[in-house]
């Protein structure tokens, strides 16, 4: 199933212009990365109480790392194209 989503955006991703090939595959990198936290969240209703938390804790850190460094490559991305 992940293989398959990961396979639809990528469909998607490849149709975005070549000019935009660096904004592309972050694209790319940043929905496979949600699509792995979202199925190690799955994977929680398995563990003990202590294992939970430590998961989500981990899950929750990688999604603000992941919107930090999405927001700091857009911004890039706007400063590259107006300059």
């Amino acid at each position: 199933m992940f293989l398959c989503k990961a396979k639809d955006y990528l469909r998607k991703i490849n149709s975005i212009p070549k000019k935009l090939e660096f904004i592309k595959n972050s694209i790319f990198v940043f929905l496979i990365n949600i699509n792995i936290s979202i199925w190690s969240l799955n994977l929680i209703d398995k563990r003990s109480d202590q294992d939970k938390n430590f998961l989500q804790m981990r899950i929750f850190n990688l999604f603000i790392k992941l919107i930090k460094c999405f927001s700091k490559m857009c911004q890039n991305f706007a400063e590259k194209f107006q300059s």
